[in-house]
């Protein structure tokens, strides 16, 4: 059975491998103290053939380092719903005010987002001094780097004790014969795609991201289309067994 941990791990060795063909540029974007113990904040930019990334990466005295990329923040913007979290410790910022789009928007130029602490990587103790960090000091450190324009287009909106692909939705089913998987992400996107071989993403026939409130996914009736059946929607469980319709509320729609 393919995880979402699994996807994960074979997602980083591509990255791997493509970060052999760019080149990195780092730089100090920001150095001050906390507490007595030193801040850096430092821009990773990777040249690549065809575009150029640029990752943060803070650290707070000796602990691990903090990387702001990819792998530990929201690519659409902020979480369709706090409960995702559970019983994970997680702070927001005092400025939490971003909203959260029912529309299928790319990603934003500045992108409102959580920041996830992996527990393989940082210890509650490691989280509670970067979570007291952030509270106290990034708006500062935000400000202070972007006063041209928005060179950190990750506006942090809070701190969760966790990987983000701790949150993800995931369910495996069939459709047209296939063994598929259906992730719902923390930023409320919505994938189908087949378990084994090419990934690519199909038609699911559900809403392109989670409709808020009430934890919405209109179904496409228009078979034609090619999307989910309700019968075939029926067959995507998670690991517990559960279907989709214990978490969403699964409204049939008629599409042309």
């Amino acid at each position: 059975m393919f995880t979402t941990k699994s996807i994960l791990t074979t997602a980083m060795g591509i990255f791997s491998i493509l970060q052999l063909f760019s080149c990195k540029e780092e730089s100090i974007a920001y150095e001050s103290s906390y507490k007595e113990n030193k801040v850096v904040l430092k821009s990773i930019n990777a040249k690549g053939p065809v575009s150029n990334t640029i990752t943060w990466r803070l650290q707070l005295g000796n602990l691990h380092p903090v990387m702001i990329d990819a792998l530990t923040t929201d690519l659409r913007g902020r979480p369709y719903s706090d409960d995702i979290f559970g019983n994970a410790t997680r702070y927001y910022l005092d400025d939490d005010t971003a909203q959260y789009h029912n529309e299928a928007i790319s990603r934003q130029p500045v992108t409102p987002t959580m920041l996830y602490f992996s527990k393989d990587k940082y210890d509650e103790k490691s989280f509670e001094a970067y979570a007291d960090l952030f509270r106290s000091k990034w708006r500062e450190i935000e400000s202070t780097v972007n006063k041209e324009y928005p060179y950190i287009k990750e506006h942090i909106i809070g701190l969760v004790h966790g990987a983000a692909d701790d949150f993800v939705k995931e369910f495996e089913g069939m459709h047209g014969n296939k063994k598929m998987i259906l992730r719902v992400y923390n930023d409320g996107r919505v994938r189908l795609m087949p378990r084994e071989g090419n990934r690519d993403e199909v038609y699911s026939g559900l809403s392109a991201v989670v409709q808020m409130p009430g934890k919405k996914l209109y179904l496409d009736s228009n078979t034609q289309n090619n999307g989910l059946t309700s019968e075939e929607l029926y067959t995507f469980r998670n690991t517990k067994g559960e279907t989709i319709e214990v978490v969403f509320e699964i409204i049939p729609k008629q599409k042309n």
